[in-house]
């Protein structure tokens, strides 16, 4: 019964209660359950979960010019102090429009897009003219559902920690990126399962702490995660 690889914090409620009946369970053994259809975890997903995870987001992409100029703006401006992404490989990736045929990609594309905005002063990427919309056009194009269906054992990386950087100019929740890297065991430096494939996952949470810090710096709010 007692889950495993689950990150909960020392205050969980649930952290309390898995720990009471793996001791029952130690010394009375594993009592059966009357409803394992909902107490027993399930060997794999459901069709109907299993179909909105394999949903293909339909996106919408705008002129290469306006995506080459914010590609140049953005790798100016944010990729000096949050190296998300890998220029080169990126780069190439956009030029060969690998975001035609690969939905994840078009959802990182549409992300650094959406950050890139708010450098550009080309209409087309404000609704109505309004300067303070500038990359919503790009956010809606299902980057928060792309991002919403993200496994949290898998997911990219990538797509998580610039959906949040792109939040942190609006009153979307960053704390919910930290939770959902805190689950991940990410905030474990050390935990055993770490390899280096890993590491894109690393700098996702540092990226998303330091955003933590200067949101707590600006407006005086209790930091998301203790140091």
């Amino acid at each position: 019964m007692s889950v495993k690889h689950e990150y909960l914090g020392a205050a969980s409620g649930f952290a309390l209660v898995n720990n009471a009946i793996a001791g029952k369970e130690k010394y009375l053994g594993v009592a059966p359950h009357s409803r394992p259809l909902y107490i027993e975890l399930l060997p794999e997903r459901l069709k109907w979960e299993e179909d909105l995870y394999n949903q293909r987001p339909y996106y919408v992409y705008f002129e290469c010019d306006l995506i080459a100029s914010l590609l140049e703006l953005y790798f100016t401006n944010i990729h000096q102090i949050f190296p998300t992404l890998h220029r080169p490989s990126f780069e190439r990736c956009v030029a060969k429009e690998l975001y035609l045929s690969n939905p994840g990609f078009g959802a990182v594309l549409l992300a650094v897009l959406a950050i890139a905005s708010r450098y550009s002063d080309d209409p087309r990427v404000m609704v109505d003219g309004n300067p303070l919309s500038s990359g919503w056009k790009f956010v809606t194009l299902s980057i928060l559902e792309h991002s919403a269906n993200l496994n949290l054992k898998s997911g990219t990386s990538s797509l998580l920690q610039l959906v949040f950087m792109f939040n942190f100019g609006t009153s979307g929740p960053l704390g919910l990126g930290i939770r959902f890297l805190q689950h991940r065991f990410e905030h474990c430096r050390n935990h055993k399962d770490y390899e280096f494939k890993n590491e894109p996952w690393n700098r996702a949470f540092w990226s998303l702490f330091i955003l933590d810090r200067m949101a707590a710096t600006f407006t005086g709010h209790p930091a998301a995660i203790h140091t």
